[in-house]
């Protein structure tokens, strides 16, 4: 079942709002049909209207919102510009435009409305907790292929072998801790775990851990190839550049939105 988006919710985006921002922008690579762009404007909007940055004009018919820490080729900040939907529509507002500058609109001044990024650090000491349920039907069944593209078709298909490869994986590396990266999940801060299933060298896939703050433990919620992984790690990041090393995107992946799957 495909989760609610609350940008998509707040506003009506015509066909091609995607590329109007992206040409406005700093090249950057952004996937196949920019989906990472889109996924990066869906997250700094929660994280905005978290922090009280979205700002809804009501007397004068207009919304606007910093897209995050998006800017232009000349380094000016990125705005999405709103007006008011017609009331026959169930969303208040509707996409007018792309903004540039540090002051937008008048009273409006970007270090007011700029998110801040605070994601937690990752603690060692907490449990890794897997479901076998969900091990068993979201990654051995529904995601096979991931397994198959790095395991081969017979490993692959061994649940009890394929279970301890990845348990004792994610074991030496919540002990080490290394190269683990937070991003933005199902509206807060998760982290990202880079797993060397077949070399020391090179991350074949990636845990993504929900933090569960009340049981004081993380929880596995499914195994992504590394390029799958960037678009909800880049989204808490200002920049590209402060990635780890492992995690990169290829210009023609195709992002599966994994956090829109049952599991």
């Amino acid at each position: 079942m495909k989760r609610e988006v609350a940008l998509f919710k707040f506003a009506y985006h015509r066909p091609g709002w995607l590329d109007e921002i992206h040409a406005n922008l700093r090249p950057e690579k952004w996937g196949k049909n920019l989906k990472v762009l889109e996924l990066y404007l869906r997250s700094n909007f929660e994280i905005a209207k978290q922090q009280g940055k979205v700002l809804e004009d009501e007397a004068n018919g207009r919304a606007i919102w910093r897209a995050g820490h998006l800017v232009t080729p000349a380094m000016d900040p990125v705005w999405l510009y709103y007006e008011r939907n017609d009331e026959r529509y169930d969303q208040k507002w509707r996409f007018q435009g792309v903004l540039i500058g540090p002051s937008p609109l008048e009273g409006i001044h970007g270090e007011d409305h700029t998110v801040t990024y605070s994601p937690p650090e990752f603690n060692p000491s907490w449990e890794i907790y897997i479901d076998p349920y969900s091990f068993q039907q979201h990654i051995l069944v529904h995601n096979k292929a991931r397994l198959v593209a790095v395991l081969g078709e017979e490993i692959a298909s061994n649940s009890h072998l394929v279970f301890r490869l990845i348990y004792g994986e994610i074991m030496l590396a919540r002990k080490e801790a290394a190269g683990i990266m937070p991003q933005w999940y199902m509206n807060g801060y998760n982290f990202l775990m880079p797993l060397f299933l077949t070399s020391p060298n090179k991350v074949d896939l990636t845990a993504a851990l929900m933090i569960n703050e009340t049981m004081k433990r993380y929880e596995l919620k499914t195994l992504l190839p590394p390029s799958y992984a960037y678009a909800n790690a880049r989204a808490v990041v200002r920049s590209p550049v402060q990635f780890a090393s492992w995690i990169a995107l290829d210009d023609d992946t195709d992002i599966d939105e994994y956090e829109d799957e049952d599991e």
